[in-house]
């Protein structure tokens, strides 16, 4: 049912864990796939350094995850804000169609993630000029 790559993915997935202190953390649960994926961003100099993931789902949600965090690991933040749905397809090669919509919130998990790292930041500089 699986392409290779994405059992690949599924089985010896990267970048699991959590970030301590992490610049940004999000948790997002996605109730058409039932998936739950908590994501960890380390942001320095506008520049993703780390990115761990923990997610509850099916192997598609788990590669995806996989694939995606090493993605943007160095990546700027600007050009996060275009990550894509597809770039992770073109990585898995093969999804069945019913579950793009898995690939698709793992791209939502990182928006959030970024939003939230937004709103710290403005928050901070708030604070800063009180």
């Amino acid at each position: 049912m699986y392409h290779k790559k994405v059992l690949e993915e599924f089985l010896h997935p990267q970048n699991v864990g959590e970030i301590r202190k992490a610049s940004a953390r999000v948790e997002v649960e996605d109730e058409n796939c039932g998936s739950v994926i908590k994501l960890y961003l380390q942001i320095e100099n506008d520049v993703i350094t780390d990115a761990k993931f923990k997610a509850f789902g099916c192997p598609v949600t788990i590669a995806a995850c996989s694939i995606a965090t090493k993605i943007i690991i160095g990546e700027s933040i600007k050009e996060v804000e275009e990550f894509r749905f597809e770039q992770i397809l073109v990585e898995l090669v093969s999804v069945p169609e019913f579950k793009i919509e898995c690939v698709k919130v793992v791209v939502k998990t990182i928006k959030e993630a970024l939003t939230y790292y937004y709103n710290k930041q403005e928050k901070l500089l708030k604070q800063k000029n009180k």
